[in-house]
Order: C-alpha cells, then structure tokens, then sequence
C-alpha cells in the first residue's frame, strides 16, 4: 500500500569445470534473496498507489449515475408520450363529434328546407360542411396512430412492435389541479438533484486526483533499497540447500538510490494537463448548473402559461357552446343559415380541441419540472436500485 515492493528469490546453478585445481566440480550454489525497496518521493505513500482503484471508483460511481439518468429520461419521456396519446385520442374523438354534428345539421336544414322555411341553398351549405369535416377526422386518426407508435418503441415490450394492430387505450385521466411552485427553490434542489452534476462532480474529483498524482510525477525518484542474501555451496544439490538451511553465510546490503530528471517536462506537460482538465470540468460545472437553473425556470413558467390556458380554452368552450345552442335556435326559427350553424360548431370544436391540447400540455410541464429538478423516479414512485446494489 506504502508503494514499496517486496521480492523473494531463490536462483539455483550448477556449475562445471576443467579446471584440475577446482575443488567442488560439479559445484551447485543456491541463494535465497530478500529485496525490499521503497520510494520516498515520486510513487511513494498511500494517495499514489490507491490512484488506480480511486478512478476506478470514480468511474463505477459515474457509470452507475449516467445509467440512472437514462432510466430518468426514458421514463418522462414514457409519461410526455402518454400524454400526448391521450391528447390524441380525445382530438379524434372531438372531430368525430364534429362530424355527427354536421350531419345533424344536414338533417334538419333537409326537413327545413322540405318544409319551406330555408332554400336549398342551405341544404347545399350543410352538404359543404359535412364533406369538411373528414379531412380534420382523418388527420385526428393519423396523428393517434403516430403516437401509438412513438409510445410502442419506448416501451418496447414483446408483443407490442411498432407494426402490430394493437391499440393502446390510456385509462389515467389527468388532474388538472393548479401547483404554484417557488422556481428559485427548486433551482437550487435541482442543483443538488441532478445525475448529471453528480456526473461532473465524479469528473471533478476524477481530475483533482489525476493531479495529485501528475504532480507526484514532477519530484525525483528517491528509492530506499534493502537486500538480505543467503549463501548455499556444496557437491551436490542437498549439500547446498543443507548449507542454505544452517544460515552460516549471509550478508545485508542497504542503499539510497537518486535519479533527478534533467529538465523533466514531459512530467511537467503530464501536469499541466491535468490542471486544464480539472479547470475545465470546473468550468463545466458551472455551466451545467446555469444551464440546469435555466431549465427549471423555464418549465415554472411554462407550467403557469399551460395552467393559463387551460382556463382560457374552458371559457373558449362554454362561450363557444353558448353561440352553438343560440345559432341552432335561431336556425329553426329561420333567422340563420347552415353556414352559421357550422361555423359555429367548428369553433366549438376548436375550442375543445385547444382544451385537450392545454390538459395534456399541462401534464407535460408537470413531468419537464420533475426531470428539470432531477426527481422524476419519485414523482413515477419507481424504486431504482443498480444491479448488486444495496
């Protein structure tokens, strides 16, 4: 842990000569050496040698907050999608309404012009308005086929590919309850919420260590060497390792080694770059923090205008209806025409559709503030928990 290393060695040899006044031939040496050397300075201490397992960590820790942010996404975007198909559903509903109503009044300007009372220049009007009417039905249609679609591939469930004829039928209603929030609060939890500042406060800490070591890097490399040597000599192999095991002949050797790079600057280049980075990440971090305020605000503010017009399209709408029933009545008495009768009808159905459009819009910006402040997964009350994760 200290950066030292510990060695143990046992060489063996058999050596063989000519030489007539060798006294050992065949000769075997055996030698049981100890060696421990320990850095002072650069690669010494505990900090540099846990670097490797620190970035690990590091990088384990950021791994698991980026796949967390992606569960995060996924599901609002699973709750936006929702939304919009149930948008979508009541939109075709709304233009079938539309239709039928169209071919009410088809029918009753026929029975008034049987009677005499309008020309047949209405019944032709009416005939108009119903031959309208489709093309907005079938849009309706198209676009809730889209969103089936879009809410297929995110769910991306067996069974449910995007090119199977199964309709998806939402069956939570929204609440459109009025939520007055306090943006500045909820910028500064989001702050402190979000994956992904804990991902650049991972990188940060990520880079502040590359430092710690990068500077390491720059001092001279001092190395505090110790060496414990045991001696064997015999005839024979047993002979030497006998000789090895009495423990008569070792030595100790201790020694101081010094190497001082000259001018060292690709060190100093390893360490500069590690303070540009960690200064960069800085600067990232507060970019995303200002970027993550901004977010927040914005869906506040969106929230409120969606609240806005969710009460300006329900008056839109009991205003609207009031001129339908007023336009019918006047239209059985003789005192208007087909033509405003539909127009009517069309902006009562405009009227509801902008209503639906306002509902959905306004449960969107309930899940933007959830995703903007980072608490998605407890607004989804979804208990996210990493594999092996405690």
């Amino acid at each position: 842990m200290t950066g030292g290393t510990l060695s143990f060695d046992l060489p063996v040899d058999r050596f063989e000569t000519n030489n007539e006044f060798s006294i050992l031939n065949p000769a075997y040496t055996s030698n049981f050496v100890v060696s421990f050397s320990q850095p002072l300075l650069r690669g010494g201490g505990i900090d540099v040698t846990v670097q490797p397992i620190r970035i690990a960590f590091y990088e384990y820790q950021a791994s698991q907050a980026r796949t967390k942010l992606e569960v995060i996404r996924v599901l609002a975007a699973l709750d936006r999608v929702y939304w919009r198909l149930l948008a979508a559903r009541q939109e075709a509903t709304l233009r079938r309404q539309q239709y039928d109503l169209a071919n009410d009044q088809l029918r009753r300007a026929r029975r008034q012009a049987e009677a005499g009372t309008v020309p047949e220049l209405d019944v032709t009007c009416a005939e108009s308005g119903v031959a309208d009417t489709p093309e907005t039905g079938l849009i309706a249609d198209n676009q809730l086929r889209d969103r089936q679609r879009e809410l297929k591939r995110i769910l991306n469930a067996p069974g449910l590919e995007m090119d199977t004829q199964t309709a998806i039928v939402p069956t939570s209603d929204p609440t459109p309850l009025r939520y007055t929030v306090e943006p500045e609060r909820l910028a500064e939890a989001a702050v402190n919420n979000r994956m992904e500042m804990l991902d650049t406060e991972l990188a940060i800490a990520r880079e502040t260590s590359n430092v710690r070591a990068a500077r390491n890097g720059t001092l001279p490399l001092v190395s505090l060497d110790y060496t414990y040597n045991l001696n064997g000599l015999g005839a024979s192999l047993d002979e030497s390792f006998n000789l090895l095991r009495d423990n008569d002949f070792a030595d100790h050797r201790a020694g101081l080694r010094v190497q001082i790079p000259i001018g060292n600057q690709a060190a100093l280049s390893r360490l500069r770059r590690s303070i540009l980075n960690r200064a960069q990440q800085l600067a990232t971090r507060d970019q995303r923090a200002l970027q993550v305020r901004q977010e927040v605000f914005n869906a506040a503010d969106q929230l409120e205008a969606n609240w806005q017009r969710i009460l300006a399209s329900r008056k839109r709408v009991v205003l609207a209806a009031r001129v339908v029933a007023v336009e019918e009545r006047q239209f059985n008495q003789g005192l208007r025409t087909s033509t405003d009768v539909l127009d009517a009808q069309t902006r009562l159905a405009n009227a509801q559709s902008d209503e639906v459009q306002a509902v959905a819009e306004y449960q969107i910006a309930q899940v933007d503030i959830a995703f903007a402040t980072g608490t998605v997964l407890g607004a989804a009350k979804v208990l996210w928990v990493p594999a092996g994760g405690k």
